[in-house]
């Protein structure tokens, strides 16, 4: 996944992508399950994301409380 930046009409848009590429001038976006296409001049910034998994080996067993 990506948060792709680009500026639209004057303001700064920010989309959460799954897929984005270029072709022929034009940034493509994949965003919501429907292409966007903005100029590349347009274009701010691509950020890659991952994806974090909180496992309980990494964290080790949660804590509880102890009554003596």
């Amino acid at each position: 996944m990506f948060v792709v930046s680009v500026v639209d009409d004057g303001q700064e848009r920010n989309l959460v992508a799954t897929k984005v590429w270029m072709e022929d001038g034009v940034v493509v976006v994949q965003a919501g399950g429907k292409q966007h296409a903005f100029p590349a001049s347009s274009l701010v910034e691509i950020m890659a994301i991952e994806k974090e998994y909180e496992r309980e080996d990494r964290w080790g067993p949660r804590r509880r409380a102890m009554i003596n």
